[in-house]
């Protein structure tokens, strides 16, 4: 039987399981349990936690004994959100001991078992084909109980594993892979949540779902409850487009010379993200038009960056020849897109801290909704540059002896228009 832990908000069950090391099944509930954090991040492949707790000594006894690879598991809930629940399954990767007076402090660093396996799997066989059906071949290897949830992609793509590890290959094929549909667009994410693993295209991941939760930051509400659980208590802008880097990356305008080495000819691509950008989304509010504003001089529309590069097109077939396949008219085009696609997801980053909440989700879309000023509150007024649709790029939920919180690392590639909340 687990031990529990109570906190203001909720409760906790962790226990140590039994390993190789020898030690044996030990319930945490007799250990002082100091803070839990749990991290997922859409550029990590695997999900990280630190724990730290303190185990008073007994006379005699040798302790927890922890050589790393223990096993940690358990399940978090929380009041506001009684239907939700945080699977707790980690393997202790790093560990720290402090000796005190009469007891031992423990902060050990966990990780998911799928990244241990990760260090000694090795990746030789050749994949053909759609690049979702080759991560979803490749992630096999892991023989793991979690999902992975990938989608199809436009292009094929021929390579070799070349005694690479899974996650490496997953990180190459990412930004090769053009998500397929009306609105192709390059550019993958692989990572893993409470749900398992994903492996899919930025446009999905932002378009989120019907069912987008709306954060506000009211500084009207202190209090945290059941009615009170949607609060931003705290928001903080990282950083909003500096136009300048985004300028010396191409992010607005780029020309890319591709040499093909198998044919010997080179492909002309004047990229610019204007072209690309003229979208429409549905919010909670209502129907908003997304793009972005003109620079002085309107110098996005002239190139900011040069590259020449060699086109990727993959191994050869099986005969010794290009296949059609991976030699679509549109290669040249995507790649020079890819180059920044990434960074163009970071023009953006609102930190915010909320009350703790185990439904959210890295790769999840939100609405925050952050007033111009106290003194308009009132009147419902929000500010037309940070209120909007962001996607969770990272979390970590926070759990201490008393208190639990969730901190956001949101992120968003486009400006929205002024909104007016009814």
């Amino acid at each position: 039987m687990s031990a529990e832990n109570s906190f203001e908000y909720g409760q906790f069950k962790l226990k140590l399981l039994k390993s190789s090391s020898g030690l044996k099944e030990v319930d945490l509930g007799s250990a002082s349990i100091a803070t839990f954090s749990l991290y997922e991040d859409i550029m990590s492949p695997t999900m990280t936690a630190k724990l730290t707790f303190a185990v008073v000594d007994v006379l005699g006894s040798k302790g927890l004994e922890l050589y790393g690879g223990e096993e940690l598991i358990g399940s978090i809930r929380v009041t506001n959100f009684p239907e939700s629940e945080i699977r707790v399954s980690f393997r202790i990767k790093n560990m720290h001991f402090l000796k005190e007076s009469n007891k031992t402090v423990y902060h050990l660093e966990l990780i998911s078992y799928e990244a241990l396996q990760n260090e000694v799997l090795r990746i030789v066989k050749r994949f053909d084909g759609d690049i979702g059906k080759s991560v979803s071949t490749i992630f096999k290897s892991f023989n793991s109980n979690k999902t992975l949830k990938t989608e199809t992609t436009y292009n094929k793509y021929s390579f070799i594993g070349n005694n690479k590890r899974p996650f490496d290959l997953f990180t190459f094929l990412a930004p090769k892979a053009v998500s397929s549909g009306e609105k192709k667009s390059a550019g993958y994410l692989f990572f893993e949540t409470q749900d398992g693993f994903t492996f899919k295209s930025i446009n999905t991941l932002l378009k989120g779902t019907n069912n987008t939760i709306v954060y506000t930051k009211d500084e009207a509400k202190v209090e945290q409850n059941e009615g009170n659980k949607y609060r931003i208590l705290s928001a903080f802008i990282e950083k909003n487009n500096d136009i300048l880097n985004s300028l010396r990356l191409g992010m607005y305008s780029n020309v890319s010379f591709f040499y093909n080495l198998y044919t010997n000819d080179v492909k002309f691509v004047d990229y610019k993200l204007k072209e690309k950008y003229n979208k429409e989304i549905e919010t909670s509010a209502q129907k908003l038009t997304e793009s972005y504003p003109p620079l002085p001089g309107n110098v996005q529309n002239f190139p900011s960056r040069y590259y020449l590069r060699t086109l990727d097109v993959g191994n050869l077939d099986k005969t010794g020849k290009l296949s059609s396949d991976t030699m679509y008219p549109d290669l040249p085009k995507y790649q020079a897109e890819a180059v920044v696609r990434y960074n163009l997801l970071n023009s953006q980053i609102l930190k915010i801290m909320i009350p703790c909440n185990p439904s959210l989700r890295a790769g999840q879309v939100i609405e925050c909704r952050i007033p111009e000023s106290a003194s308009t509150l009132t009147d419902k007024s929000y500010q037309s540059q940070n209120t909007g649709r962001y996607m969770i790029s990272s979390l970590c939920h926070l759990f201490s002896g008393k208190e639990c919180y969730t901190s956001l690392e949101l992120v968003r590639d486009s400006y929205e228009i002024k909104t007016q909340i009814a």
